[in-house]
């Protein structure tokens, strides 16, 4: 990956710092020959925006589609991906060909990424050239920025009524989930939820999601445990997420 989005991460294998969270640090499994996605695959491309948040560079994932894979030949050694544009309007600049961005997309319960290069633009498709080998994460990973949101959480019964409801704060945002600081006394891991929030247009966006873990909250928090939520449904919300996470970045930039 050559330059770009950004804030923190548990672990990643990603080289900018506290960037991702969900993936492992170091890839299962490595191959010289790059594994390609099938066609008509779900993908996501990382598009490095060449934007700095202070020492970091700034980047996007936006979904797309494999429209086909041109078979490798004597004038062009490797596959070319053809993909369909992806919606970039939300840009701050236009994206840069001479560097590197990746390719993501899900596989048997994981990941694979593939770092490219993007050689077209123009057209009804973009063409892509694998510029390294595939990798393999064991867990899916989505960019994920701080932020500091009002919102309510909706404990969800067995038969999928609400039960109660408390109001928090989210932490941290991307389209797998969030870190919530709720008011109140923290429901136990494995509860079903419903997290209400404002997007940036003021639209109301409900996630359904479970409480995975309690995590600590810091000293300073009105609470000492905040709720890391996963997300059922990640594309539910996608884009709405997406350009609230990227909304968030270049405020962070416009601050430092």
């Amino acid at each position: 990956m050559g330059r770009p989005v950004a804030q923190r991460t548990g672990r990643c294998a990603v080289r900018v710092p506290g960037l991702f969270r969900g993936a492992k640090e170091t890839s299962d499994s490595e191959s010289d020959r790059p594994i390609l996605p099938d066609r008509s695959a779900k993908v996501r491309l990382r598009i490095s925006v060449g934007v700095k948040i202070g020492e970091d560079d700034m980047i996007v994932e936006v979904p797309t589609i494999v429209q086909r894979i041109e078979e490798s030949d004597d004038e062009s050694p490797s596959a070319a991906i053809l993909i369909e544009p992806p919606e970039i309007d939300f840009l701050p600049e236009p994206i840069d060909l001479t560097i590197e961005h990746t390719l993501l997309w899900p596989a048997g319960g994981g990941q694979l990424e593939l770092p490219v290069r993007i050689v077209e633009i123009n057209g009804p498709r973009w063409k892509l050239f694998a510029s390294g080998p595939t990798r393999r994460l064991q867990r899916r990973e989505y960019v994920r920025v701080d932020l500091h949101v009002a919102a309510v959480v909706k404990l969800v019964g067995e038969e999928g009524e609400i039960v109660s409801a408390f109001s928090g704060v989210l932490l941290d945002l991307c389209e797998g989930g969030t870190r919530c600081l709720p008011r109140g006394e923290p429901p136990t891991v494995g509860t079903r939820v419903l997290v209400e929030f404002e997007g940036e247009k003021k639209q109301l966006l409900q996630c359904p999601g479970i409480i995975v873990r309690h995590v600590p909250a810091g000293k300073r928090a009105f609470s000492q445990t905040a709720l890391a939520i996963r997300f059922d449904d990640p594309e539910q919300h996608g884009d709405s997420v997406r350009r609230m996470v990227f909304a968030q970045q270049l405020r962070i930039r416009q601050v430092r």
